[in-house]
């Protein structure tokens, strides 16, 4: 969660110093009494209200390695997270994990896709129901688009039209 704005927190300073109690700014600008008294006492000491920068390690792949892994994304979008990796290390010199260069990918935005070569694909039914899906509506053959396993096997073509006839009514 990120800090309160700095606009809301010199309001909360002023309606303190203007004579609301901090129990009632807390109240009223929906703010626990901790963060009333915070604001108010480094408003006295003369500190900045601005929020603190978030904790945390800095990331490892700087601007230049950024820009270099969108021109690979686009250049080469099938390669798998270790080639990236190995990329990345040859061009700037950095060393980078698998999980590193994914959460990298995921901030540029791009989804990752799985290549034709030695992926299978999933199949998927071409085509819906026919009607508005109620018990009058009749539903249309689904069909599949995918390669067929036995293709290459004479008579398949044969075999499948069978049964497809088999299962029509």
């Amino acid at each position: 969660m990120s800090g309160y704005s700095v606009d809301l927190r010199k309001r909360i300073v002023s309606s303190v110093e203007g004579g609301m109690s901090k129990a009632q700014a807390a109240r009223t600008f929906s703010v626990s009494l901790s963060s009333v008294k915070r604001y108010v006492d480094k408003a006295r000491r003369g500190e900045s209200l601005l929020p603190k920068k978030r904790p945390g390690s800095a990331a490892k792949l700087d601007e230049k390695a950024m820009k270099l892994l969108e021109e690979d994304l686009g250049e080469r979008p099938f390669a798998s997270l270790r080639e990236r990796c190995e990329y990345v290390g040859a061009m700037t010199g950095l060393s980078v994990s698998r999980s590193t260069m994914c959460r990298a990918i995921a901030r540029l935005g791009p989804t990752r896709k799985k290549g034709a070569i030695g992926h299978r694909a999933r199949g998927v039914l071409e085509g819906g129901l026919e009607g508005n899906g109620g018990r009058r509506g009749r539903a249309r053959e689904a069909r599949f688009r995918r390669r067929v396993r036995y293709a290459h096997i004479t008579g398949t073509d044969l075999w499948l039209r069978a049964q497809r006839r088999a299962i029509a009514p």
